[in-house]
Order: structure tokens, then C-alpha cells, then sequence
């Protein structure tokens, strides 16, 4: 790759909706840019599928192309921005840049979750820069935080509401009582939800994501088919409901934090305490609170998603690129060893259906006994469909998370319990 002195010529891989903001940008804006980096951004390339689709009138026809080649042979592209998505095309284009010593800005999450650690490594051989910050939060800047301004503490915990699909739809189930698949069929009219929303109502999105955060402040590389993950599907209305009685909000958390110098990340719905400003995120917003030695808890709020939000991080990331192109590292650290959910230690809240009768709660309570798991309330429900049916809303004090699911094995088992319906973690 040719450096120019006198400008940095663009090439973007994707023109959906992101890709389009990012167009617009450099395309309208080009002169507060210029004025911002000292240099003029040259839009030189865009790569799309389909030739023919019918595009916005400021983007110029002259620059589209299909051809992945044209755009990677082209040696006087300084920087690649890519929002395709995806491990296909987009990490041959990524890889490929890279190892050429062209920068790369993307918002990939899936991309620097699984692929990360090599990429990174390419990066620093060839002297070429990979930046990342839209992957996590889009416009919340918490990826260069951890980079800069809080790279002098050592991380104890990062805990993040990082979905806004899911978190609208726990919103609405609290706010409105409304069943999962009311709620989800509302985001999907409002174009919060895909057509497809696997990633993000079953943890997916946020599992990527919390993996990235883990390995900028802690210095390991994770692999996501290690890490922990449940979604929101096994939510019901009555959960809100009760979570709010027992002065607690639920949201869908991914968790990174460090104990006796081992690791532990997870992704799953938990109970926080009303008072924290967690449990206060609605709707599609997103929040990342970081705890470091030094600087206590901080807490990150924003638009985790659309198009201007991390369109804004996209650029952000541009006008970070160092003149002499030098590589930025994330930490080097001699990373702690990542631990099993089972040996995780915390409350919980244990919501079961069970017959109706004297001397179920003495079954259950004997089971918890024999576990090590002490019971810290107890709430019985009539059953929403039958006087013969009662629910048990159970409150645990810290257990280990093996020795509760060991216990629900057993109570599952009893002839009155019906079913056991809800399990989560309480965060407090």
C-alpha cells in the first residue's frame, strides 16, 4: 500500500444501512472532516452485491463495484472500512487488508469475537491499525475507553446491558405486562427485531460483544463457544411482575469479572436491584458499567445501535487513525484463566409450579437443605390457570451455581412440582 501524504483514500465494503450512513458522511461532510483530521477523506471504492439496486443520488455510480479484487489490488487505498457483516466475505476482505498494511475500521462484531486475536496479530506485523469501536456500542465510546483513559486500571468487572432488541423487549414486558412474543412482534414492526431475531433474543449478539470488551480489559483471548450464554425466551409476564415486588428490574446482562485471579464471563437475564442505574436502561438503549481499582464504577449510556449511532463510531475510529499508520494494541497482559459457570457463587430467584397441597414447600426446602442453598423468601402465587396449581417464588442467598442446578435436577423430580419455570441470577 501507497501512503499519500496529501489524502487518505477510502474503500467501503457494504452499502446497507450503516454503510450508507457512512457514505453520506464522507461524501457530505467531507469538509468538517478535513478540517478535523488535517487531511481530505477520498471515498475511492464501494463494494456491493447487487450493481443495479436502486441507491440514494449522492452516492456516485463511478465507485461501485462488485468486485472484491478491484478494491484490495488497489494500492493507494489507505484505510478499508467494512460493514458487511458476517465471516465470509468480510473476513477474507479484513485478512486481506490487513496483511497489505492497509488500515482497517469495522463494525463486525462477529468477526473480532471469533477471529480477533489473529487479526490483531496481522495487524501489528504488517504496521496496519484494526479498529473496532462500533462493533460493541456503536456511538458509546467504550472500546477506546478501555484503550486510553482506563488503561491504567486494572479491570475488576464490566457488566453490560449491550442489545437493544432485547433490551426493548424486556422494557416492554415490564412496563406493559405484555407476553415475549407480544412484545417481540412490536420490536420487529418498529425495526428494532430482524425478520430473524435469533442473535439477539437468544444472547448471541451480546455473547460476541461481552467477548470482545473481556479481551481488551483483560488481556485473554476468548473464544465464544466457551463463554456462558442464555437469551430471553424463557421469560414470562409474571417474572416482571414479581422481580418488581421483590424491588428488582430484570435485564439481559453480559458479565465479564475477575475473582482469586480467575475469569469468569456470562450472558444471560438477571435481577438488579431498582436502585442501581442499570435496572433505569430502557427501551433500545444500551449501558456498559466498567469497575476499575481506580476509577470505581463508571457507567457508559447511548444508542448501542442504528445507523447514525454507529456510523458515528465508524468515523470516530477514522479520524483516530495515526498519521504514520502506526498499529494499536490492545492490552498484553498474562491474561487470567477463564473459569466455569458451575463454580460461579450468587443469589437467585427460582420461580416453580407445584400442586396445590400442604408440605410441597417442606420437599423443596429439604432438597435446597441437603445442597447448601438457604432460602431467603418465599412467595406463593395462586396458579394463573387452576386453584389446583400454585406458584413458589423462591429467593436464594449466594450458592454455587452447581449446587443449585444439581438441587433443580432433584426438585424437578418431585410428583408436586408441575414445573420449574424460571431461573435467574440476581446482581446485587
Amino acid at each position: 500500500m501507497t501512503n499519500s501524504v496529501s489524502e487518505v483514500n477510502v474503500a467501503l465494503l457494504g452499502l446497507g444501512v450503516v454503510g450508507t450512513g457512512v457514505a453520506k458522511v464522507l461524501i457530505q461532510d467531507s469538509n468538517y472532516l478535513q478540517s478535523v483530521y488535517g487531511k481530505p477523506f477520498i471515498l475511492k471504492h464501494i463494494l456491493v452485491n447487487d450493481l443495479n439496486k436502486q441507491r440514494d443520488s449522492f452516492i456516485p455510480q463511478d465507485i461501485i463495484t462488485n468486485s472484491l479484487e478491484d478494491v484490495l489490488n488497489d494500492d493507494n487505498i489507505n484505510t478499508v472500512i467494512e460493514v458487511i457483516g458476517g465471516t465470509g466475505t468480510a473476513y477474507t476482505a479484513v485478512k486481506s487488508a490487513l496483511q497489505n498494511g492497509t488500515s482497517v475500521v469495522t463494525a463486525n462484531k462477529e468477526l473480532i469475537a471469533k477471529f480477533g486475536p489473529e487479526l490483531r496479530t496481522i495487524a501489528q506485523s504488517s504496521g496496519a491499525q484494526l479498529l473496532y469501536e462500533a462493533s460493541t456500542a456503536a456511538a458509546i465510546p467504550v472500546i477506546s475507553s478501555l484503550r486510553t483513559q482506563l488503561s491504567g486500571n486494572k479491570i475488576k468487572s464490566i457488566r453490560g446491558i449491550i442489545n437493544g432488541t432485547s433490551n426493548y423487549i424486556v422494557s416492554q414486558m415490564a412496563s406493559s405486562n405484555a407476553k415475549f412474543q407480544d412484545a417481540l412482534r412490536e420490536a420487529q414492526d418498529l425495526g428494532y427485531a430482524e425478520s430473524d431475531p435469533a442473535n439477539d433474543i437468544e444472547g448471541t449478539d451480546a455473547l460476541y460483544k461481552i467477548c470482545i470488551l473481556a479481551t481488551l480489559a483483560f488481556g485473554v483471548d476468548i473464544k465464544p463457544e466457551d463463554v456462558y450464554k442464555e437469551g430471553i425466551t424463557q421469560l414470562e409476564p409474571q417474572d416482571f411482575s414479581m422481580a418488581a415486588e421483590l424491588g428488582y428490574a430484570i435485564k439481559h446482562l453480559g458479565i465479564c469479572e475477575v475473582s482469586d485471579d480467575q475469569l469468569m464471563i456470562r450472558v444471560h437475564p438477571s435481577l438488579i436491584p431498582t436502585s442501581e442505574m442499570l435496572s433505569k436502561v430502557d427501551q433500545v438503549y444500551n449501558a456498559i458499567e466498567i469497575d476499575g481499582n481506580l476509577s470505581g464504577k463508571i457507567v457508559l449510556h447511548g444508542q448501542g445501535a442504528g445507523q447514525d449511532a454507529t456510523t458515528s463510531a465508524i468515523i470516530g475510529d477514522l479520524l483516530s487513525i495515526k498519521a504514520n499508520n502506526e498499529s494499536t494494541a490492545s492490552r498484553s497482559t498474562n491474561g487470567p484463566a477463564l473459569k466455569d459457570i458451575k463454580s460461579l457463587i450468587t443469589k437467585y430467584y427460582i420461580r416453580i409450579s407445584v400442586t396445590n397441597e400442604p408440605g410441597v414447600l417442606a420437599k423443596i426446602s429439604t432438597i435446597l437443605g441437603e445442597l447448601n442453598i438457604s432460602i431467603a423468601s418465599v412467595i406463593q402465587k395462586d396458579g394463573t390457570q387452576s386453584t389446583e396449581v400454585a406458584e413458589l417464588i423462591i429467593t436464594t442467598y449466594r450458592a454455587s451455581e452447581e449446587d443449585l442446578q444439581n438441587a433443580l435436577k432433584q426438585i424437578k423430580m418431585l410428583p408436586v412440582v408441575r414445573t420449574i419455570n424460571t431461573i435467574l441470577r440476581i446482581e446485587d
